[in-house]
C-alpha cells in the first residue's frame, strides 16, 4: 500500500467553503472601511462649507468696520431694512433696534449692501448684513448693549451711549441637505459692536476739491425734465462714498434734486447726483451752493453752481404770394407758428411771430434780435419784440419763385439779456 508523500499534501488547495468565508470576511472589512471613508468625506465637505461661511461672515464684518460709522446706514431704505429683519429674524432682535437711512430714496445704493450672494466650491452662499442700534449704560463701560429705555434707533435715552450692532448671517443649502442643519439649510451667524464715538481715525486722504462752475441748460415747455449737473465728476479727491451736500439754492420756480429728492432747506440731504428742473416757458439764472464730503468726513469748500436757462430758437418757414406790396399799403395777415401758411393776395404784408414755436413761446421774458438777411430781396420790418412783417423791397412787388432768408437769435430781457439762444433761420418762400 502506497503512502502519500509530503510533496503530495503541499499541492492541495483551499476548499470552496474556505474561499467563500475568506471573501465574506474581506467584504465585511471593506464595507466597514467604506462607511468610515464616506462619513469622513461628508464631514470634511461640511467642514469646508462652514469654513467658507465663516470667512464670508468675517469679510462682511471687516467691511462694515472699515466704513466710517456715520456712513453705515447710508442708502438703507426703511422698507428694505424692516423686510430683511423680518426675513432673517436674528436672535439679537430682542436687544437691537433696526436702523435705516431716513433720507434714502428708491434706487439708492447702500454703503454696505443689505444682501448678496457668492458661489464658491460649487455652493451658493447668501450673505445678509443687518445694522441696528443698541444702547449701553454710560456708567458701565463693559456693560451689555440692549434696548435699554430707548424706543427707537433715532433717539438715545438719557444715561446711555449708542452703539451700532452689525449682524452677519451666511446661509447655504448643501446638495441633498444636511442632517446637521435645521430643515437641511445651514446658517452661520456672527455679530459685532461698532462705537460711533471711538477715537478719531487717522486719515491719509486729502479733502475733496471743488470749484465754482457755470452749466447752461435749455429752457423747456410742455413737460418738465430734470437735467443732470456735473458735481462729483468734476470734483477731486473723492471716493465711492463721497456725497454732494447743498447749502442753499436760488431755484426760482424750478427744483434742485439730489438723487431724485427735491432739496428741502429744513432737511439736509446728500446724494451723488444733482439735477435741476427749470420752470416751464421761461429763462433765467439760478444757483446752488454746494460742497462734497468724503468717506473720512472731510469736506470741500462751498462753491456756487450757476445754471443759466437759455432760450431756444427754432427755424421758421412761411410762404407768401408775389402779389404782396410794400409795407404800409393795407392790413397784415398774421402767421403765428411759422408752419408755411401764407397771407392773402389782397394784403400788403405778412406778419410772422418768430417766437410762437420757440421756448419761451411768448415775449414775456425774451425778444428777437434784429434778423440778418442772408438771401433774397424781401424786406423784414419789426412789429414788436417777437413779430415782423414781410414784404417786397421798397417800391416793388415780391418776385415770384424767390426765397428770402434771415438768421436771428432769442435773448432774455432785462437782467437776463445775456442769455442768448443758438442761431435760427426764417425762410420765406414767395409763391
Amino acid at each position: 500500500m502506497l503512502r502519500g508523500t509530503p510533496e503530495h499534501h503541499a499541492e492541495e488547495g483551499f476548499s470552496l467553503v474556505e474561499v467563500v468565508v475568506a471573501l465574506s470576511l474581506l467584504a465585511l472589512v471593506a464595507a466597514s472601511s467604506a462607511v468610515f471613508f464616506l462619513r469622513g468625506t461628508v464631514a470634511a465637505s461640511e467642514q469646508e462649507r462652514r469654513q467658507i461661511a465663516t470667512t464670508l461672515a468675517t469679510q462682511a464684518v471687516e467691511a462694515s468696520r472699515s466704513v466710517r460709522p456715520d456712513y453705515l446706514l447710508t442708502g438703507r431704505r426703511s422698507a428694505d431694512v424692516q423686510a430683511q429683519w423680518t426675513r432673517v429674524a436674528p436672535v439679537e432682535a430682542s436687544t437691537t433696534f433696526p436702523a435705516w437711512d431716513s433720507t434714502a430714496v428708491p434706487g439708492a445704493t447702500p454703503t454696505i449692501a443689505l444682501a448678496s450672494t457668492t458661489r464658491l466650491s460649487g455652493e451658493t452662499y447668501a450673505v445678509d448684513t443687518l445694522v441696528g442700534v443698541c444702547y449701553r449704560l454710560r456708567s458701565q463701560v463693559n456693560g451689555q448693549c440692549t434696548k435699554g429705555t430707548g424706543t427707537d434707533a433715532q433717539t438715545t435715552p438719557n444715561g446711555y451711549v449708542k452703539l451700532y450692532r452689525v449682524i452677519v448671517q451666511v446661509a447655504w443649502t448643501p446638495g441633498g441637505g444636511s442632517a446637521r442643519c435645521r430643515g437641511g439649510a445651514c446658517t452661520y451667524r456672527t455679530a459685532t459692536l461698532i462705537d460711533p464715538t471711538a477715537e478719531l481715525r487717522w486719515s491719509v486722504t486729502s479733502a475733496p476739491v471743488v470749484e465754482p462752475s457755470t452749466q447752461p441748460i435749455d429752457a423747456q415747455k410742455g413737460t418738465a425734465t430734470p437735467k443732470p449737473l456735473r458735481t462729483l465728476v468734476d470734483a477731486g479727491n473723492t471716493d465711492q462714498n463721497s456725497r454732494v451736500w447743498i447749502s442753499t439754492v436760488n431755484a426760482g420756480g424750478g427744483t434742485f434734486r439730489l438723487d431724485g429728492t427735491a432739496y428741502d432747506a429744513a432737511t439736509k440731504r446728500s446724494g451723488r447726483e444733482l439735477t435741476y428742473t427749470p420752470p416751464l416757458n421761461t429763462v433765467g439764472t439760478f444757483t446752488a451752493r454746494w460742497f462734497v464730503r468724503n468717506y473720512d468726513g472731510q469736506s470741500s469748500k462751498t462753491v456756487t453752481l450757476t445754471v443759466p436757462v437759455r432760450p431756444v430758437a427754432v427755424n421758421d418757414v412761411v410762404s407768401v404770394t408775389a402779389a404782396h406790396l410794400v409795407p404800409g399799403g393795407g392790413n397784415a395777415i398774421g402767421i403765428g407758428n411759422g408752419n408755411g401758411n401764407g397771407g392773402s393776395s389782397g394784403s400788403s404784408a405778412v406778419t410772422v411771430d418768430l417766437v410762437a414755436n420757440d421756448t419761451p413761446s411768448t415775449t414775456a421774458t425774451v425778444e428777437v434780435t434784429d434778423p440778418v438777411r442772408t438771401s433774397g430781396t424781401c424786406t423784414l420790418t419789426r412789429v414788436d419784440a417777437g413779430r415782423f412783417s414781410v414784404s417786397g423791397a421798397t417800391g416793388s412787388l415780391l418776385t415770384s419763385g424767390q426765397t428770402c432768408r434771415w438768421t436771428y437769435t432769442l435773448r432774455g430781457t432785462g437782467a437776463n439779456s445775456g442769455l442768448v439762444s443758438g442761431a435760427a433761420q426764417l425762410t420765406v418762400n414767395v409763391l
